[in-house]
């Protein structure tokens, strides 16, 4: 029923309904692979600059990390300038630091254990912190030092812990270099192994280059960054232990261990994130501290700073950093309808000044000349088709004005014949009638 309808719409209703489907489908086409395109594009823009951020976090860590270790390196020269003779250890005797009886330790002939003179001495001067330890057992015990705890005191009498970084290092007679947190206080750090006569590691010589100023004013740098509209950069402990996965460095919830987290999925992302060290991840989450009730994805790109065992990443909303590429699809959206509008409009006028109306117009003369109206011609404007059916009804009208006078003149000629017999007929009847009437009178 419908495409009997269709068959019966006019040429220019046709070829209007044919432009339309085909200017909506191709620049439909061509919406959806701009669209597609473009939004391809600043995602790939999006995760590299969120890479960047986080490579831009790590490289301040590591400029910073850098210039204190040279920093470090120096306070070490300076430290082990004070102790040119052997050291020696004499396990046998007993000397008590602290609370904890410990090994005597010799510098040549002089006894280190609660020996501060030289340790104040440097830390005056430079403003270090030192710390000579001693061998008992399977750990090293602080036996002088300028290093103070929390409450002021000095930390004479306490362990190193094989828990420390430097640990594994030392025991084996290495010397560790590294960042190190000692009694609330980050330090820049340089550990010493102090050898005996066998080559055994007896003690340790330590300082320590406080940084704690320096990696605060850089954690209130980095917590100021905002990314999108929500988003933020912030650290985690990557070094496994008891502080593996606590943020380092965030705006809100620094020092909470999230090694737990899962996504809305149920995936544990942090300890995903802590395994591969380095990429870009994205996961659906929820933030219930500010009352969201819906999952929205969220993008993170994530590097690791081994030197300091610390994840650096950057990340926020997904919606928030693509914002860009919605506002681009609705503009290229609402730019292809307007074109597909004013394509449509130009086509329908193109279509009926050089199709409908010219028919229009054949047609009408068609038929004024079918009622025998041949007195009006068709104006030709145009070479094209439609100027070509103008020429041929014209030369239609003219070749039936010829055929119609040749008629009329051969109808005045039978006219004239027809009318010369009838005179002729009318003389031979009178003849006729008056031969039959001599005929009668002779007769009588």
């Amino acid at each position: 029923m419908k495409s009997k309808k269709i068959r019966n719409y006019s040429i220019g209703k046709k070829l209007g309904i044919l432009e339309a489907v085909i200017v909506v489908l191709l620049m439909s086409a061509f919406t959806f692979f701009i669209v597609g395109f473009t939004s391809a594009l600043i995602e790939k823009l999006t995760k590299a600059d969120l890479a960047r951020q986080v490579t831009s976090a790590k490289n301040i860590a590591e400029v910073y990390s850098n210039d204190v270790k040279a920093s470090t390196e120096k306070l070490a020269n300076v430290f082990l300038s004070n102790f040119p003779d052997k050291f020696a250890i004499a396990p046998d005797i007993k000397i008590k630091v602290g609370t904890i009886e410990t090994p005597l330790l010799k510098h040549g002939t002089k006894p280190m254990n609660c020996n501060f003179d030289a340790i104040d001495r440097f830390s005056r001067l430079t403003g270090g912190v030192a710390t000579i330890f001693v061998r008992q057992n399977d750990d090293f015990i602080r036996i002088t030092t300028s290093l103070k705890k929390e409450d002021g005191s000095r930390a004479i009498g306490t362990a190193l812990g094989k828990q420390h970084p430097g640990y594994d290092n030392l025991i084996k007679g290495e010397i560790y270099l590294g960042m190190a947190t000692l009694f609330g206080k980050e330090y820049s750090t340089k550990y010493i192994p102090v050898k005996g006569a066998s080559g055994e590691t007896i003690g340790v010589l330590f300082i320590g280059y406080d940084m704690t100023e320096g990696v605060k004013f850089l954690k209130s740098k980095l917590k100021s960054i905002r990314i999108g509209e929500t988003g933020y950069i912030y650290a985690l402990n990557s070094q496994e232990g008891s502080g593996y996965g606590t943020l380092v460095i965030h705006p809100a919830q620094e020092g909470k261990n999230i090694i737990d987290s899962k996504d809305d999925n149920g995936n544990e992302f942090i300890k995903e994130i802590l395994k591969k060290k380095e990429g870009i991840i994205t996961y659906p989450w929820i933030n219930k501290e500010l009352g969201e009730t819906k999952a929205r994805e969220k993008m993170v790109a994530y590097a690791n700073f081994d030197e300091w065992h610390m994840l650096f990443a950057a990340g926020a909303y997904s919606d928030e950093l693509l914002k860009d590429a919605g506002k681009l699809r609705n503009y290229t959206i609402a730019a292809s309808i307007c074109i597909i509008i004013v394509l449509l409009i130009l086509l329908t006028v193109a279509v009926n000044r050089m199709v409908s109306i010219p028919l229009g117009n054949a047609v009408k003369f068609a038929r004024s000349v079918a009622a025998g109206d041949l007195t009006h011609s068709m104006k030709v404007t145009s070479n094209d088709e439609t100027g070509e059916l103008f020429n041929a009804l014209n030369e239609m009208t003219s070749a039936l004005k010829q055929m119609v006078g040749n008629i009329s003149c051969s109808a005045g000629a039978v006219s004239s014949a027809a009318g010369q017999i009838s005179a002729n007929a009318l003389q031979l009847t009178r003849a006729a009638n008056s031969q039959a009437s001599a005929s009668e009178e002779t007769s009588a």
